[in-house]
């Protein structure tokens, strides 16, 4: 067998549950006893967007683009398994999040495109679970519509909690129906938020005056009984925006 015939045994049986180390014997790996397990969700390239066989042959040179990088920033100790539309990652040891978002940046910047990515630590015998959580999140960051960048369960707790159904979803659904009829803020909410609260950037985007940014949230607040610009209706604010597009989107999961 060889060498890389060797990794993909190694990757299969660390994910599969079953026992590795004859696989990393035969691999030349030493396992480690602890690894951060990576969801990784890879765009198309622009130029895939061609022919279908053109498409993928780019796509495969994007995915040769990004393992190459990937080998050399993590110094070959990277065990993956990867399409041209993402996979799993797993990296020994402990690294920092700061050199995990640098990895994603290397790594997209060499395949052109930006990533996304979620992550957890967890010892050797846990990564099959803990794959199944990694992919859980990065669904969850792509249904919420989120940036490219790394997530950690701590970025998402509530959100995971709410792809949950049960009556306390679905009441902070029902806390933005004084809004239905009123679309405009409902979307100036979700940008505002989005911008961390920035009136500025908030009022940029949506084409709009700061004035009328203003007017909108305090319309929201007589509305709800929920001021967006206060901490605590912030949070159920929040909260209910998230359960409204998982209502709709999994209303039966």
């Amino acid at each position: 067998m060889n060498a890389d015939g060797a990794a993909v045994n190694l990757v299969t049986a660390l994910l599969s549950g079953r026992k590795a180390a004859t696989a990393a014997r035969h691999a030349g790996v030493e396992l480690a006893d602890e690894y951060v397990v990576l969801g990784l969700s890879i765009p198309s390239h622009p130029t895939e967007a061609v022919t279908h066989r053109r498409k993928a042959v780019v796509a495969r040179q994007k995915l040769h683009r990004l393992q190459i990088e990937l080998a050399d920033a993590a110094g070959g100790a990277a065990l993956c398994s990867l399409s041209p539309d993402g996979g799993t990652l797993l990296l020994p040891g402990s690294p920092e999040r700061a050199w995990m978002v640098s990895l994603l940046d290397r790594i997209g910047a060499a395949a052109g495109v930006p990533l996304t990515a979620t992550a957890t630590r967890v010892r050797t015998d846990g990564i099959p679970a803990a794959a199944d959580q990694v992919h859980e999140l990065l669904g969850l960051a792509h249904q919420l519509g989120l940036e490219p960048g790394l997530y950690e369960m701590d970025d998402l707790a509530l959100e995971y909690q709410l792809t949950r159904p049960g009556p306390g979803r679905t009441h902070l659904a029902r806390l933005l129906e004084p809004l239905q009829g009123s679309p405009e803020l409902i979307e100036t909410l979700e940008v505002h938020i989005g911008h961390d609260l920035n009136r500025q950037r908030t009022a940029k985007q949506m084409h709009l005056h700061t004035n009328t940014v203003d007017y909108r949230l305090k319309r929201v607040a007589q509305l709800m009984g929920c001021d967006p610009t206060r901490p605590s209706g912030l949070r159920r604010i929040q909260a209910a925006l998230v359960a409204r597009r998982l209502e709709v989107e999994q209303p039966d999961r």
